[in-house]
């Protein structure tokens, strides 16, 4: 069974093939005249596209930063109190489970103190 070559936006974009293409001025020809072309357009959207955000993603931490920053200005708390009650209202309003550790970083900039520890007594 022979290996079967890699796709030409691998092949023109990877380190590894330089070599070869200097040495094959065929290969280079068809590679540089792809990099031109209508083809390497096309493969660089559609490379994007597939390394896209994910918009469910981004509506979540618009919503996780909308609730932790109104429950911190009712009551102060915690960073870590505060992801677990985001992470809660995210799965009561169909916004998705999402882990903690994805949760504390989107609202970690919110937090109104950023002291590690205990808070102390009034």
């Amino acid at each position: 069974m022979s290996k079967k070559p890699p796709p030409i936006f691998e092949t023109v974009s990877s380190k590894i093939w330089a070599e070869e293409f200097a040495d094959n001025p065929e290969k280079k020809a068809r590679a540089s005249a792809i990099v031109q072309g209508d083809i390497w357009s096309a493969l660089q959207r559609i490379a994007i596209s597939q390394n896209a955000r994910n918009p469910a993603r981004d509506k979540a931490e618009t919503e996780a930063r909308r609730i932790a920053k109104a429950r911190w200005a009712e009551s102060p708390m915690t960073i870590t109190a505060m992801t677990k009650h985001v992470v809660a209202q995210l799965a009561e309003t169909g916004s998705g489970e999402w882990s903690e550790k994805a949760v504390r970083g989107w609202i970690t900039n919110l937090a109104p103190s950023h002291r590690r520890g205990r808070p102390r007594d009034a």
